[in-house]
């Protein structure tokens, strides 16, 4: 079952599949799975996304999220591991990943079962610092539709776009601010559904 595919620049497939992460390299597959990968502890793999630097970076289902930053010969990786940690607010919104988007800044964006979360950094010591939007945000007009995010865009304005499962809410950036649509019953030019 085929989750997600990306094409890195140096020419590799990535293949995210519920028994792991396939590449391929135009002649042989190699699989990256919990039995013969160091490193790597989820085989279903939801997201895939590229980001400026080369990184890959690796959505699973229930285990948080990965950036493969280098890949070395005979199929050694080095994942780097980042986790949703109960009671830190500037750790992952949750460990269920649906989508990954990098912004025009280089940001990347994670679509998570709890909400939205953006990278704002990684410390020295490796730990990963992200800002979080949820449904209950700090304020109304600082709130997603709901926790459970499937996707997540930004347009060419710089506005984030998050498709979620009672609706969809445009977020600005730079602000943090939020307005969501939904299906208004008997209106046409409102949503058709609100599970985006």
């Amino acid at each position: 079952s085929v989750q997600a595919l990306c094409q890195t620049r140096d020419g590799y497939l990535w293949i995210g599949t519920e028994e792991g992460l396939v590449r391929f390299d135009g002649a042989r597959f190699t699989v990256f799975d919990t039995k013969n990968t160091p490193g790597l502890k989820a085989n279903a793999i939801q997201a895939l996304i590229e980001d400026r630097s080369g990184a890959l970076w690796i959505g699973t289902n229930e285990t948080g999220i990965y950036a493969l930053r280098q890949t070395g010969v005979y199929g050694k990786a080095n994942f780097e591991h980042y986790l949703s940690v109960t009671g830190d607010e500037h750790s992952l919104a949750s460990n269920s990943i649906s989508s990954i988007v990098e912004d025009k800044s280089g940001r990347i964006w994670i679509a998570t079962d709890g909400g939205v979360s953006r990278l704002d950094g990684i410390e020295a010591s490796g730990k990963a610092l992200f800002t979080n939007f949820r449904k209950q945000g700090v304020s109304p007009d600082k709130a997603l539709a709901s926790d459970k995010v499937f996707a997540i865009y930004e347009d060419r304005a710089g506005m984030m776009w998050v498709g979620t499962e009672q609706g969809l809410t445009r977020l600005d950036a730079k602000s943090g601010l939020t307005k969501t649509y939904r299906s208004e019953n008997g209106r046409l030019e409102s949503l058709s559904d609100n599970s985006i």
